[in-house]
């Protein structure tokens, strides 16, 4: 009996904890029972949520740094293009 009701769900509440941990992007049942399997699957979505959040923050960043790169490059290339035709003139 208590392999039904605590050792099944414990089992599959760490292997979606794994698969979210590795990063799946799958359902979580557990949240919805009132016990501590319960609790462990709310946390479960809350880690999921988290995981999700920081990686589109690190997308964004890295979008952001390569944008400024991107800027910087073509005013350095704006400025060597000034520069020489300015040294032609001389």
């Amino acid at each position: 009996m208590a392999r039904f009701i605590v050792i099944r769900p414990l089992r599959n509440a760490t292997g979606t904890l794994r698969a979210v941990i590795d990063g799946a992007d799958i359902a979580v049942d557990e949240p919805s029972r009132l016990d501590e399997i319960g609790d462990l699957g709310r946390g479960v979505v809350r880690l999921q949520q988290t995981l999700a959040d920081n990686r589109r923050l690190t997308r964004q960043q890295s979008e952001e740094h390569a944008a400024r790169d991107a800027e910087r490059a073509e005013r350095e290339r704006r400025a060597r293009a000034f520069e020489a035709a300015t040294l032609s003139f001389s």
